[in-house]
């Protein structure tokens, strides 16, 4: 975890929008090689759990996206033999 602070909005038409404090967590993609930086209004989950959690999100948003890409049958292949 390289950071994991509490942040308020200051930009003029942001900080109207959004009023509360975020939490932002930066975190090393060790697998890609730069850093990733999350906003989230989480306070009581750990900022690993968080990155945690976003991660699985984007696993899921790039198989959907690849299912998008594919049709039904080469998918559902796909699935059965990768998993």
């Amino acid at each position: 975890m390289l950071i994991d602070e509490i942040i308020e909005l200051t930009g003029e038409q942001t900080k109207k929008k959004y009023t509360k404090p975020l939490r932002r967590i930066a975190v090393w993609n060790d697998e890609h090689g730069y850093v990733v930086q999350l906003l989230t209004n989480n306070f009581k989950l750990s900022a690993s759990t968080i990155a945690q959690l976003y991660k699985a999100r984007w696993m899921i948003e790039i198989l959907q996206k690849h299912q998008a890409a594919v049709e039904n049958n080469e998918f559902h292949w796909y699935i059965t033999q990768c998993c």
